[in-house]
């Protein structure tokens, strides 16, 4: 039908019935034929139109996009606060765009608790956050912030002793109100794949793309209904990988250990996690929180840990694997403080778990 007209091409076609068809049609169902065929045409012809033209050229460096991706593409997000800047320091001094962040943990460590003492140290230095908050709720989460800044324990809050009048005041404290305008928490479990949508909504309103957080990662869905949890997992860090290179953002998920990786004397390293493999290949960088001890051969649990965890707080985050820019691998000290839900450098000294006080004074004392 390309090149004629269309009530010529239909002449045509009524010729060729009557003349050339043995078994020629009625009116009516050639009349129907020539439509379908048309309209499959038409629509073939627009999705050779939408092809994409590639430019080549646009896989050439020069001068000009070594220079602008080199000085606006790098995206470096502060979390520190007054409370990690050991911390934050042997992180390469935030987190980077365009990098996947996977944190693991022994039970009760503290993931939680750190991952969102990050995130709302950043929100405080005027970056949005998109917090996907399934292990714990959104209320659950929101209390874990708000006794940082009250003075009232999480306890108070969970069984819910404070007035409502002590609620509103928190909410007017000037860190908290800063926090609540620019954390944005998520319950419900929408699909990775339409992610882009709010991701995209947060940019236009803060004019940046926000932090991906994530707790935690096996209650993710993807479009896709994979019966095997190995390739399931796979699938969604890989679009995780291809969200924060996309979108240039950090992307923080929280992952399981293997059940094993956590007794008494058992070594930790990258294979400690659930989903070994695709999470060494796809993060980089990767960290496991512990009570730990080390000698010659690396990092294991030790013996007493659920009492350190428990009553010292004395954690340690071990860093496994940091590349592309993510800092150094190694171990960071830390003190973990569950009635405020807070997590801060530890400052220790040659002997085992004596503790300094960090210098700089934090707010949230």
């Amino acid at each position: 039908m390309k090149g004629n007209d269309e009530s010529v091409i239909w002449e045509m076609v009524k010729q060729w019935n009557t003349a050339k068809n043995t078994l020629a049609l009625d009116k009516a169902e050639l009349r129907k034929t020539f439509e379908s065929i048309r309209d499959l045409n038409k629509k073939n012809a627009k999705k050779e139109n939408k092809k994409e033209e590639i430019d080549v050229a646009q896989f050439l460096d020069t001068e000009k996009t070594v220079t602008a991706e080199y000085n606006e593409q790098y995206v470096r997000v502060p979390f520190a606060g007054p409370m990690l800047p050991i911390m934050e320091s042997k992180m390469n001094g935030g987190l980077i765009g365009g990098r996947t962040y996977v944190l693991g943990g022994i039970p009760s460590a503290g993931k939680t608790v750190l991952t969102n003492n990050i995130a709302d140290n950043i929100c405080l230095n005027g970056h949005p956050v998109l917090f996907f908050s399934y292990d714990d709720g959104r209320m659950e989460l929101r209390y874990r912030t708000y006794c940082r800044f009250s003075g009232f324990d999480i306890e108070q809050f969970n069984n819910r002793r404070l007035s409502q009048s002590d609620l509103e005041a928190i909410c007017r404290n000037i860190s908290v109100s800063d926090i609540n305008k620019m954390k944005y928490v998520v319950q419900k479990i929408y699909k990775i794949d339409d992610w882009s949508q709010m991701i995209e909504k947060i940019g236009a309103r803060h004019q940046k793309p926000p932090v991906i957080m994530i707790d935690y990662l096996r209650k993710v869905k993807a479009e896709s209904n994979r019966m095997d949890e190995r390739l399931r997992v796979d699938e969604i860090l890989s679009t995780l990988t291809n969200m924060a290179k996309e979108y240039n953002i950090p992307v923080l998920v929280i992952s399981e250990l293997a059940r094993d990786s956590y007794k008494t004397g058992q070594r930790l390293s990258m294979s400690s996690f659930k989903e070994s493999g695709s999470i060494e290949y796809e993060a980089s960088w990767l960290g496991i929180l512990a009570a730990v001890e080390e000698d010659s051969m690396g990092y294991s649990v030790k013996n007493d840990w659920e009492r350190i965890v428990t009553h010292d707080g004395n954690i340690d985050l071990i860093v496994f694997k940091a590349k592309r820019g993510t800092g150094t691998t190694g171990r960071i000290s830390l003190k973990l403080d569950k009635s405020k839900m807070t997590v801060r450098d530890r400052i220790e000294s040659t002997k085992a778990d004596v503790v300094k006080t960090v210098k700089k004074p934090s707010k949230f004392d």
